[in-house]
């Protein structure tokens, strides 16, 4: 006789890609925005200031291959592309994506605070790399456990919780967080108990981010189920009232901005040189 199968494990960033695939449409849309209307609005300008005195510097300064015009065509590429992005964010899924948004924007700040950096490890090697250059303290034990179950130490990662302090009932909350998440995707099941109840003591926006913190682990748990994810982040928005209001503007949209700042340079830098190499000297005067 075969043993049945135990619950599934869900995957670490298991959240973040079910919203990637909700909101790809979106993201099409935001391309298709940019291909389309960047063009349009830089030949615009470009042609507004074309009788003016800046007129030469923006098609000409500092290179005539990389100009003003090149970098602001670039730059505006990545602003309607996050914006269409943003905009178009399916109704069904925007409220979910506001509360995790939420969520992960305080716990963010929170790791500046703690470690210095809001740079957190995306892969087990840059956790390995980041857990043996931070070294453990009683404000950033929190994060090394959350860290750690990047790396998949999960024991480590148990061995840490079980000193975290517990004086207070934040404290307690966010020990019962992480001790229900390192659960979770060790061995496919959770007790949600101990937040539960540590979330009964709290108020303000501590509170608050406990009611994500439960919702995203019940959304975990909905995912390795394939039920259906959104419920509980969307009932967590509910909660969050004018909060998380422009959440996504103010939080998702500018880190993604200045994620994707130095890619655009870099795009701007690999355009200008493609016209150099193909045009020499000789490059062309944008319109």
């Amino acid at each position: 006789m075969t043993e049945a199968a135990g619950p599934k494990a869900p995957a670490i960033g298991d959240v973040g890609r079910a919203f990637i695939a909700a909101t790809r449409r979106a993201e099409l849309i935001g391309i298709l925005i940019a291909v389309l209307v960047g063009p349009l609005i830089t030949v615009l300008v470009s042609l507004a200031l074309a009788m003016t005195s800046i007129g030469e510097a923006w098609t000409g300064f500092p290179f005539p291959w990389l100009s003003i015009s090149d970098l602001v065509f670039v730059a505006l590429l990545g602003l309607l592309w996050t914006a269409g992005a943003v905009w178009f964010v399916p109704r069904a899924v925007r409220p979910a994506l506001e509360a995790f948004t939420w969520a992960g924007e305080r716990s963010l700040e929170a790791l500046g605070s703690a470690t210095g950096s809001e740079r957190i490890p995306t892969s087990p090697e840059q956790a390995d790399r980041w857990l043996a250059r931070i070294h453990e303290t009683d404000a950033n034990r929190w994060a090394r456990a959350e860290v750690l179950l990047i790396a998949g130490r999960f024991d480590e990662a148990r061995q840490t919780i079980e000193r975290m302090s517990e004086a207070t009932a934040e404290d307690r909350a966010t020990r019962a967080d992480l001790q229900a998440t390192v659960d979770l995707v060790s061995r496919g099941t959770a007790d949600l108990g101990p937040l539960r109840e540590a979330l009964s003591e709290l108020g303000g926006e501590a509170r608050l981010a406990t009611v994500v913190d439960m919702a995203i682990l019940e959304t975990r748990l909905a995912l390795a189920a394939g039920t259906d994810w959104r419920g509980p982040l969307t009932a967590a928005r509910a909660q969050l009232g004018v909060a998380a209001d422009g959440i996504l503007w103010r939080g998702y949209a500018m880190r993604r901005l200045r994620v994707l700042a130095p890619v655009m340079l870099v795009v701007a830098v690999a355009f200008g040189l493609a016209k150099l190499v193909l045009f020499g000297s000789s490059v062309p005067v944008a319109a």
